[in-house]
């Protein structure tokens, strides 16, 4: 059965000693995420251990943490009379490139020695047009481990926080039964970015395994415009 009402994942003998209100649960939230996201420019000591060959300024990386609390492995604990340790937490870090076409994501491998890049996003955006991101392949068997490809729907107008604008929608589609929406502004970059991601869990009321979509919404709230410097 698909349906747009939240599903209680809840008994309720376990929601007090739950560290979400009576509100989220009701809502159907299986996960809080505290997520934390920087862009910096690479500095000149990593550009050399990463043997990068652009010149300094073309390069920087985006970091992201996320402290993630999971209602549902709280209860497990629960049940087996374990200390719940608190959420979890994950580290990512990915490696950009500026070119005059756009940006490049720079995938390495074989311990960091080697690398390629592969087009990320375009300065130039064309209803229609599509091509992949990332594409991450086994370099034993030649099996996709993860892809992500993006096809350029038009323009929408669209209102977040930070104001309504005239944006450019980009379809994304992963590998891994992920989709959303991106969408993104030129001298402004990404207002917002809309995906449904599903997971199978196991429902602590009746035991059975069922098939959730998580639907997150990540906008622009304030931004400020500085000129780019030219290449």
């Amino acid at each position: 059965m698909v349906t747009d009402k939240p599903v209680s994942l809840v008994p309720i003998e376990y929601r007090s000693q739950l560290e979400i209100t009576e509100a989220q649960i009701d809502s159907g939230y299986v996960k809080i995420s505290n997520l934390t996201e920087n862009t910096s420019a690479l500095n000149s000591e990593e550009k050399l251990i990463l043997n990068l060959p652009a010149s300094e300024e073309r390069y920087f990386s985006t970091s992201s943490r996320s402290e993630d609390y999971y209602p549902l492995t709280h209860i497990e604990y629960i049940k087996e009379g374990e200390p719940y340790g608190g959420a979890f937490t994950y580290y990512s870090k990915m490696y950009f490139k500026r070119s005059n076409n756009g940006i490049d994501y720079i995938q390495f491998f074989n311990q960091d020695k080697e690398f390629e890049e592969t087009v990320y996003f375009k300065n130039n955006l064309i209803k229609g047009d599509s091509w992949t991101r990332i594409k991450r392949v086994d370099r034993t068997t030649g099996d996709i481990i993860y892809q992500e490809d993006v096809n350029v729907i038009g323009i929408e107008e669209v209102k977040v926080k930070a104001g309504i604008f005239n944006a450019y929608k980009l379809a994304i589609t992963q590998n891994l039964w992920n989709s959303g929406f991106e969408y993104y502004v030129p001298n402004v970059g990404m207002i917002l970015k809309e995906y449904n991601i599903f997971f199978d869990t196991v429902n602590p009321s009746d035991g059975k395994n069922t098939r959730f979509v998580l639907k997150t919404r990540k906008e622009l709230v304030t931004y400020n415009v500085i000129p780019l410097r030219k290449l």
